[in-house]
């Protein structure tokens, strides 16, 4: 065990079994009043290689500059990021083995990335900053959780996406109670199939939400204390073949919302319209299920006396507003 308080270090140092110049044992806490800064450009600041999972806690703040990484651990392991801390790089946090998790209610800058995991991992955002010009969330070669009540934001206009799940993360999760934003259009990317978008009343999505080009994948639309506005569904929310609405939960939907054919919007909670007058779904080709045997009082009103789901075939015993 290893901490770092009251001094800067302006070398990169390196994760070991035995403590001396240059190498931490695991668990490394770095203090608020402590620093890992290496002078030169191109170093990794805190480097773990894939002997062991290695543990880092920072309060203070870690900073690489040019091509070195911030916090670079060749195989698993796990980073916390508290508030008030900083972890800066080329990639900011970039772990090379599966399972790694971080959790992050500081702030997590990448010039390039912010947080890679390059064989799939754990994130929590917990009211946090990631930030980063590309790519800012960006994992690959296995199933992971993205959770997310802070800001993720990439800023590059061509290139910046919030979080991009790459080839080999079938059956991802993100969870978003916060802000994910893409400068280039794309707030998050899937790739593959069985993926679930879960979003909370207030959440913020700044671009395009793909589910990704396989079966399977999932939009969720949870419940929480407000009632949740959506828009966006079959435009800006794209390959989903099942939108839910989870019981207890209450959304408004805007006009601009579309189930079209091979998706299903299946209610357990209460929809309404967003509009003074006009369907609260809209569209064409869709399957629309309302309610079930848990959740006969299942609703989707429609304002001004129209009818709650519009052109769609409805089923299910809840309370639908009929088809117009």
């Amino acid at each position: 065990m290893s901490t770092i308080t009251g001094t800067t270090v302006t070398s990169g140092i390196v994760f070991g079994t035995t403590e001396s110049s240059g190498v931490v044992t695991s668990p490394l806490t770095i203090a608020s009043d402590g620093a890992v800064e290496p002078s030169s450009a191109d170093i990794t600041a805190i480097l773990g290689d894939n002997t062991q999972a290695w543990t880092l806690v920072n309060q203070g703040t870690v900073i690489a500059t040019g091509i070195g990484y911030g916090v670079h651990l060749q195989g698993t392991g796990s980073v916390t990021n508290e508030t008030n801390a900083l972890i800066q790089g080329f990639s900011g946090i970039l772990t090379d083995g599966g399972g790694s998790r971080v959790v992050n209610s500081g702030t997590v800058v990448g010039s390039f990335k912010a947080v890679y995991f390059n064989v799939g991992g754990y994130l929590n955002n917990s009211g946090g900053l990631i930030q980063a010009a590309r790519q800012t969330v960006h994992i690959r070669q296995a199933a992971s959780t993205v959770i997310n009540s802070g800001t993720i934001i990439g800023t590059d206009g061509d290139f910046g996406v919030g979080v991009n799940l790459g080839s080999g993360t079938d059956n991802s999760t993100v969870v978003n109670a916060g802000t994910i934003s893409g400068a280039s259009g794309v707030a998050v990317q899937f790739a593959g199939g069985g993926n679930r978008v879960v979003v909370y009343p207030g959440a913020v999505f700044s671009g395009i939400v793909n589910g990704g080009t396989g079966s399977g994948n999932l939009l969720e639309l949870a419940s929480a204390a407000s009632t949740g506005t959506v828009s966006g569904i079959g435009t800006q929310y794209v390959g989903f073949s099942q939108v839910t609405v989870d019981s207890g939960a209450h959304w408004s939907f805007a006009s601009s919302n579309t189930i079209g054919g091979g998706v299903t919007l299946s209610n357990f909670g209460t929809i309404t319209a967003t509009a003074a007058s006009g369907n609260a779904v809209y569209g064409s080709s869709g399957t629309v299920v309302n309610g079930s045997t848990a959740d006969t009082a299942a609703l989707i009103a429609g304002a001004a006396g129209t009818a709650g789901a519009y052109d769609y075939v409805v089923g299910g015993p809840g309370g639908a507003g009929g088809i117009g």
